[in-house]
């Protein structure tokens, strides 16, 4: 991990000082994960999966040991676009550069040619023998394909390493590498404006570039100081249980319950990852939450049920029998799945898959780590507040103009997000999130595949009619009559400002017409769109905080709508607490606005939709319509793999699409099948 200076110019409305200009550069550190040079490809993939390498003994014992296809998968994931070197194994061996083409299925005893050195059909081991005089230690391990591909040239897996040269990661890092990097890359604010003002002023010596000195161009390396306010947090009103609970605090959490709920859990242990005899303890703990809550729990289990991985076929039949046994636990009562599963991804995509695309059931996976913390307060946040989303819990906020029942204001957040670095085949995943209720606490979503990394949502005008139909059924539901919106309010994540224009010309002209046909003949909602945006590198310190917890991060509702902003409406909005590290703002740009809000109505329209995230008991960094969407996308990901699973892979190494996507024994026609919830599930939360 490398740190360096990031640099980008703007524009601002108007100097803050008489004596500078309204053109300013944006400093900020950044960090990139470089490969590990000379680094073997075994202690590479082993570093990537646990965060540490091999031991001697360790790899002693990988001698008698191969990959399944799903490591050969990850480990060609890894390999793609890496440069490697030939190791120096034998005298007549060149030690060279290469570059990785693929992972060949077969080991170097399997794979076998015709050597016309040698005149007869041998394996690389044999090859290797002869050629070499050097034995092959893991002969059970897959081979390494280099490029060029037409040559057909396979290694054994040892001979190589990475190169000698510095390369960039131009992927995700593996989540144990990435935990490891968090330490190095979250500082404080002193500390980070502190590193940068060393770079720019000292390592960087502007004044002293040729290039700028010839344009007769002039930084002024000294931090700009702006004003900014801090806005109130909304008042929010909680039932007098929770609020005996959890006292003056529960104004900060939102996630409550408005009506009574009978529930009943089913539990499935995975793999025995936790003593099926001593569960008890965990699950009484999680009883009495529930009930403390104001939630009516069946103390007992309706059924306690192991399941082994080994039989994933049985995956469905399971699911399927905890379903026909809930037909039997009698009207009013809602069934939840609670799963104690290891970290594994294939189990969590595959019960959420089959759960929620199949039988419409809801589930809440608790890995083996929670599980062991639920007799602990702290512990039973986690899952409490996941499964209060799924039960439809809400707390009843008052903030003025935005929930009045004669004026309803329907708030959607919309996300997009794309395949993995390298994976050309998976569909692009979009997704829709609407409140159904005037309170903007109960949100529900609609989800679809696409063409693969197609940044505007194809079947906006279907999805956002869904949406207007889903709120005013919700309304009549929650409120006791159909209401209709008088406002609409889009929140946009994941765009650039190049895109804005195709936001307007493809999204925002679809909901229009939407809008139009769903209203035809009735006054039509006024229509406001707003795009929220995180992946950007400007930070605030705050001078005068003296405060050793905050350590100068901005307080929560600090908003700074003047002098670096370049257009009328646009701010930056710091709405969380900073836990770790600097905080970094949301930068928001309203794009259109008919309903004529002002700057301080939407500063604070966004900052209280924040505090409405039912997740967390606190406020988030972005409007709760913005983070369910990322949910629901991310929710729908784990659903395309778990029916897309076990690709088959083709000759260039890349994953072959499947003649059909499956959930269980059931066939599905199209993509967007694979990530479409059952009926029942769709009027819920269940992406939280």
């Amino acid at each position: 991990m490398l740190r360096g200076l990031y640099a980008f110019a703007k524009r601002g409305l108007a100097p803050p000082k008489g004596n500078v200009g309204n053109g300013f550069v944006n400093f900020d550190v950044a960090h990139s994960a470089f490969y590990k040079v000379g680094c073997d490809i075994l202690q590479f993939y082993a570093f990537a999966k646990t965060g540490r390498f091999m031991n001697a003994n360790e790899i002693e014992r990988l001698n008698d040991y191969g990959m399944n296809q799903s490591q050969r998968n990850e480990l060609r994931t890894l390999l793609s676009g890496l440069k490697m070197k030939k190791k120096r194994i034998a005298e007549n061996f060149v030690e060279s550069e290469a570059s990785f083409c693929d992972v060949v299925d077969k080991s170097p005893d399997a794979y076998k040619f015709e050597c016309e050195e040698l005149g007869r059909t041998v394996s690389v081991t044999e090859y290797y023998a002869a050629k070499y005089n050097y034995r092959v230690k893991f002969r059970s391990m897959p081979l390494i394909k280099i490029m060029p591909r037409e040559r057909n040239l396979v290694l054994p897996i040892e001979v190589l390493k990475v190169s000698d040269k510095l390369q960039r990661l131009r992927r995700k890092l593996p989540d144990a590498l990435q935990a490891m990097t968090n330490q190095y890359t979250s500082t404080p604010p002193r500390q980070r404006f502190s590193d940068i003002d060393q770079m720019a002023r000292v390592e960087c010596n502007f004044d002293q570039n040729p290039v700028m000195r010839a344009f007769e161009v002039a930084i002024n390396t000294e931090f700009l100081e702006i004003g900014a306010r801090v806005l109130n947090p909304p008042r929010c009103e909680f039932s007098k249980s929770f609020r005996d609970i959890m006292g003056i605090k529960a104004v900060e959490k939102p996630n409550l319950f408005g009506r009574p709920v009978n529930i009943i859990f089913d539990l499935v242990i995975v793999d025995r990852c936790i003593s099926f005899d001593r569960y008890r303890a965990a699950w009484e703990a999680l009883v009495q939450s529930c009930s403390n809550r104001g939630i009516t729990v069946h103390p007992d289990p309706a059924g306690v049920t192991e399941f082994d991985t080994r039989h994933k076929d049985q995956l469905a039949n399971l699911i399927g029998s905890r379903k026909q046994a809930a037909t039997n636990w009698g009207q009013g009562v809602m069934p939840i799945i609670i799963v104690a599963m290891p970290d594994n991804r294939w189990i969590y995509q595959s019960f959420k898959g089959i759960c929620e695309l199949r039988f419409g059931m809801r589930s809440q996976m608790i890995s083996q780590k929670t599980w062991n913390k639920l007799q602990n307060e702290a512990g039973r946040g986690g899952p409490m507040s996941r499964v209060n989303c799924k039960i439809d819990a809400n707390a009843t906020e008052k903030w003025g103009t935005f929930v009045k029942k004669e004026s309803p204001t329907l708030f959607i957040g919309i996300d997009v997000t794309h395949p993995a670095p390298g994976d050309t085949l998976s569909p692009s995943i979009s997704a829709l999130v609407g409140n159904i209720d005037l309170n903007a606490t109960r949100f529900t979503a609609t989800v679809r595949a696409q063409h693969h990394r197609t940044e505007w949502i194809e079947d906006m005008g279907e999805m956002f009619s869904e949406r207007l139909v889903h709120f005013q059924k919700g309304s009549k539901l929650f409120h006791g009559t159909e209401l209709r919106p008088s406002k609409i309010i889009v929140f946009r994540d994941g765009v650039s400002e190049s895109q804005f224009e195709g936001v307007m010309e493809f999204e925002v002209s679809s909901i229009r017409r939407a809008i139009d046909k769903h209203f035809e003949g009735v006054q039509k909602p006024r229509l406001t769109v707003v795009v929220v945006q995180k992946r950007h590198n400007t930070r605030f310190f705050d001078k005068n905080d003296n405060d050793e917890k905050n350590k100068g991060n901005l307080q929560p509702g600090t908003v700074i709508d003047g002098h670096i902003t370049s257009y009328a409406k646009e701010f930056y909005l710091c709405s969380q607490k900073g836990m770790l590290g600097t905080s970094r703002p949301s930068h928001y740009f309203i794009l259109m606005d008919e309903n004529n809000f002002s700057a301080d109505e939407l500063e604070t329209c966004s900052n209280n939709l924040c505090y409405l995230f039912a997740r967390a008991p606190m406020p988030v960094s972005i409007p709760a319509p913005v983070y369910y969407a990322h949910l629901a996308c991310f929710r729908a990901r784990h659903h395309y793999a778990a029916a897309d699973d076990e690709l088959p892979v083709g000759k260039n190494g890349q994953p072959l699409p499947k003649q059909k996507l499956q959930c269980g024994d059931k066939i599905l026609q199209q993509p967007s099948e694979a990530v479409i919830v059952e009926q029942g599930l769709k009027p819920s939360m269940y992406f939280c």
